[in-house]
């Protein structure tokens, strides 16, 4: 099991900046000294922007980073 921090970082509908913070796993492990390859890293970041905005609707995502490790 590999376990991802995500961060997404949004522009509420009244324009304010908001961070969310969350966590997922994978039974895929990478190891710490390589990338994700594109596949997951793009699941990861879409999951993490689609449960993001579904707490600000009207919000538009600025950035989202992923951690492992």
């Amino acid at each position: 099991m590999q376990r991802y921090e995500t961060q997404v970082i949004l522009r509420t509908a009244t324009g304010e900046q908001v961070t969310y913070r969350g966590e997922a796993i994978s039974s895929v492990p990478v190891p710490a000294d390589q990338p994700l390859d594109s596949a997951t890293a793009t699941s990861l970041a879409d999951n993490a922007a689609a449960a993001a905005l579904a707490q600000e609707p009207g919000g538009e995502v600025i950035c989202v980073r992923i951690h492992y490790g």
